[in-house]
């Protein structure tokens, strides 16, 4: 959704949300000097804001996607933090994540982890099958997630590093020209 004034494609109903957003903005100002409103707003594509609303914002922070220390723990958060054992090198799953965001790595660790209760659980189709008393009795089978299943997410999970580096590129830039 692109919000901005200057947009053919800007809709009735979409003008009317920046109006007001802008309107509300505007308001927090007038709040009175006791009260003070930190006002944060997040997108991956601020270049498709309307200018008017990016004035409303007196500092833009450009946040990179996650080191290598990020990607560790945004990692252990998707898998051990919710339980499962990895029988894969830390490491490994650390450096061939570089180009990955937060949300490409959890997508990843769900991949993965999907994959595993597939391998582990083969009979839950047949339970589907015979209806949802039998779903409710069935135990499921947690297995360690190992080189197989993450190979497998790493097919299934693609990034493009050539557009993240001109994403990149273009999000410096723009950070950088107010």
């Amino acid at each position: 959704l692109s919000l901005s004034r200057d947009s053919d494609t800007t809709a009735g109903p979409e003008r009317r949300v920046l109006s007001t957003l802008l309107a509300e903005l505007d308001g927090l100002k007038e709040k009175g000097e006791d009260n003070y409103v930190l006002t944060i707003a997040a997108t991956n594509a601020p270049w498709d804001l309307d200018p008017a609303s990016l004035s409303r914002f007196q500092t833009r922070i450009y946040i990179p996607l996650p080191d290598a220390e990020a990607r560790r723990q945004i990692i252990d958060i998707h898998l051990r933090g919710r339980g499962y054992a990895v029988d894969f090198p830390e490491e490994t799953l650390v450096s061939r994540t570089e180009a990955f965001g937060g949300r490409d790595i959890e997508r990843l660790c769900n991949e993965a982890i999907n994959l595993m209760i597939d391998e582990c659980n083969p009979e839950i189709p047949l339970r589907v099958d015979q209806g949802p008393e039998a779903i409710r009795s069935y135990r499921l089978k947690i297995c360690p997630i190992d080189r197989n299943h993450f190979e497998e997410a790493f097919k299934r999970v693609k990034v493009d590093r050539k557009r993240i580096e001109e994403m990149e590129k273009r999000f410096r830039a723009f950070s950088e020209s107010y």
